[in-house]
């Protein structure tokens, strides 16, 4: 359902929806990257707060800092993460019709494209709040994603998931499925 699109929709009116959605810097549609990073960033906050704050006993400066850290890195490659995750779902043939190879994939893309993004994020908040990164800093980083690991299929999948339904609430197509759906058309009319 797309609630967002809906929403937007009544407040600025069907054509002016379009005319954001559609609009583009170069070849980069903001609208896109702004339901992208705004997935990203809503969802990396609530697992990153169990992690730094509860697991790992940042302080709210240092927590604060990551996060603020985390919301440019976030952002600023959240789009990124869509257009890997696209071409992995391509190459690997999953679709919605697949939906266990979509967990397993979408975990070990959050293992292999989150956790260096959360490890550069802490290391920056670190250096920003303290010049320097001491042992004790670097254990507290290792406490607060090395546990992201083994509990990486409970999050990944359901990022995944996340994702998806936030660019549907937004009018957006799922990128994966597009490409999917063009496949089986083009095949039909073959």
């Amino acid at each position: 359902m797309p609630i967002v699109k809906k929403t937007l929709e009544k407040i600025l009116g069907e054509e002016r929806f379009e005319s954001l959605k559609n609009y583009e810097i170069g070849r980069v549609k903001l609208y896109d990257v702004g339901v992208d990073a705004f997935s990203l960033n809503s969802f990396s906050y609530y697992v990153a707060f169990i992690y730094e704050k509860i697991i790992a006993g940042f302080s709210w400066k240092k927590h604060l800092f990551t996060r603020g850290v985390a919301l440019f890195t976030n952002t600023s490659s959240a789009r990124a993460y869509e257009k890997i995750r696209t071409k992995v779902f391509e190459k690997l043939n999953i679709d919605d019709t697949t939906p266990i190879k979509r967990y397993i994939a979408d975990t070990f893309l959050f293992i292999g494209l989150q956790m260096p993004l959360h490890w550069a994020n802490m290391s920056i908040a670190t250096l920003l709040e303290k010049g320097t990164i001491e042992l004790e800093d670097l254990q507290k980083m290792a406490l607060a994603s090395l546990p992201m690991i083994p509990i990486a299929g409970f999050l990944g999948g359901p990022y995944g998931r996340y994702r998806d339904r936030i660019r549907k609430s937004c009018g957006l197509p799922i990128e994966y499925a597009k490409k999917q759906r063009t496949n089986i058309l083009n095949n039909n009319n073959s």
